[in-house]
């Protein structure tokens, strides 16, 4: 399929800047998955400047972890690693957020991504990084629930997927990606289409059950300037980490109340008709099954870990 995007689609005016982020923001405990560098090790920064608690999930060693953590001055933690294409990892997560006195998040940042060169699988026989960028949070969502539910306010989640899911499968998402059938870029397009059909559900589903509780968004942050990228793209159409954070955090913090959305760069929400592959974001249909999906996928691995049902789960219950 050839598309085309007018340029503004992918160009806008700066609009959300750090002095658009309110200075206390010492009321705000905040998860952010993806934070070892880039956008998300910038937002950390950035928040926990401001007074934030912030959670980081991220993977590796405890050493790795407390290197990451003690470069970044604040209140920044890391109970434990988290693996988000490792169910198990995902688990073991959630149940360190209480032993590190942890009891409730106001903003989730569903940041952690990566560009998986060679076809793989997690555990569960489905592919890596659909795995990784959809399921793994996902389930991770599913696992917090109790402690969203626990925010004295409004709860704002981010989910960063990208203008990349324009180029996914001909029949837009494809849910067994086999060997012969992988391309890294196009399985990459497929797990940002399914944040986006994701994001939307998720919006429209927790609206129906928590009226007013729950901000959902998705972001296109732009093409950042970070080590995976510097050596594919020219640096005159990319932007710093800094504008990508911005993006990132103006749907957390201050931007108004409506969920449901796609922001671009630098914090402009965007109109599914005209800055996503609509015929796919706009499709109930496809949303809908790809939803049911979702929900039988978590429910099984979640059923077969013996694992009761988070209070106020959609999908586990």
């Amino acid at each position: 399929m050839f598309v085309t995007f007018p340029i503004t689609n992918f160009i806008h005016y700066k609009d959300f800047t750090e002095y658009d982020i309110p200075n206390d923001l010492s009321d705000k405990v905040v998860l952010i998955t993806g934070a070892s560098s880039g956008i998300g090790f910038e937002s950390a920064r950035i928040l926990a400047s401001r007074g934030a608690k912030v959670v980081v999930g991220i993977r590796g060693s405890r050493e790795r972890l407390d290197k990451i953590t003690s470069s970044i001055p604040g209140q920044v933690l890391a109970p434990a690693p988290l693996d988000l294409s490792d169910y198990d990892s995902i688990r073991s997560f959630v149940k360190a957020l209480s032993k590190a006195g942890i009891d409730h998040f106001d903003i989730a940042l569903f940041n952690a991504g990566r560009l998986v060169t060679q076809y793989s699988t997690n555990k569960e026989g489905i592919e890596s990084t659909l795995a990784t960028h959809h399921l793994g949070h996902a389930y991770l969502f599913e696992l917090l629930t109790p402690m969203l539910l626990r925010s004295p306010g409004e709860v704002r989640v981010v989910i960063t997927s990208s203008v990349a899911h324009i180029w996914s499968y001909s029949e837009g998402i494809r849910y067994d990606i086999l060997r012969e059938d992988f391309s890294p870029f196009t399985a990459y397009a497929n797990s940002k289409l399914a944040n986006l059909l994701y994001t939307r559900e998720l919006s429209a589903h927790l609206e129906e059950s928590y009226p007013g509780k729950f901000v959902v968004n998705a972001v296109h942050p732009g093409f950042v300037r970070v080590p995976v990228t510097e050596e594919k793209a020219p640096h005159f159409v990319m932007y710093d980490v800094n504008a990508g954070a911005m993006t990132t955090l103006g749907p957390a913090i201050a931007h108004d109340d409506q969920g449901g959305g796609y922001y671009l760069p630098i914090g402009y929400r965007g109109d599914w008709q005209k800055d996503s592959a609509y015929w796919w974001t706009c499709n109930d249909t496809m949303r809908n099954e790809f939803w049911e999906w979702t929900k039988t996928v978590l429910r099984k691995v979640h059923t077969d870990a013996k694992g009761e049902a988070p209070k106020g789960s959609l999908m586990l219950g």
